[in-house]
């Protein structure tokens, strides 16, 4: 008796087809994609083999130092070169100079604290003398040669409290 081959069903016969597309495709593409076809940055540093890219095929000056390993940067420098010109003088005479108001009735205060004749004013601060939360300070500001200060109650009520009001001068050389 004779056995009867059945014939590949559809299901088979496209099966096939795609795995014979696809084998073809990779072989395909092998023959002919080559390093003008790879766009700029898809290929990693993880997928590249040691030794691949050589001095040869690095354009120059397209790595920059940070790129470089501590060992190559180390390898680039050289001698220090002469004494460059003096800088400029910086600041002199550094002080500070303090104004308080001691600590009286009302809803708010000010002060001024001055520098110096032939300093300038570099910063300054101010600070409420009272029992925390019952004043704030509402301005810290320069004005001219000197610093000014405004503490207030909170919500404008009469309290005992007091301010500090402090400056930095120093000589500013041009």
């Amino acid at each position: 008796m004779r056995t009867r081959i059945k014939p590949p069903s559809a299901a088979m016969i496209v099966a096939c087809l795609a795995l014979f597309v696809a084998l073809g495709g990779v072989g395909y593409a092998a023959a002919t994609i080559n390093g003008k076809d790879i766009k700029n940055g898809t290929v990693t540093t993880k997928k590249l083999k040691n030794g691949t890219v050589t001095n040869a095929k690095v354009k120059k000056s397209s790595l920059q130092a940070n790129r470089l390993t501590a060992r190559a940067r180390n390898a680039l420098k050289g001698n220090a070169g002469p004494q460059g010109p003096q800088g400029v003088p910086g600041l002199a005479g550094l002080e500070q100079i303090e104004t308080a108001v001691a600590p009286s009735a009302g809803a708010s205060k000010t002060a001024i604290a001055t520098c110096p004749e032939g300093k300038q004013v570099t910063g300054g601060g101010v600070r409420t003398l009272a029992a925390e939360g019952l004043a704030f300070v509402d301005e810290s500001i320069p004005q001219g040669n000197s610093w000014y200060g405004e503490v207030r109650t909170v919500n404008s009520v009469a309290q005992n409290f007091g301010i500090r009001v402090w400056v930095i001068c120093a000589t500013v050389n041009p």
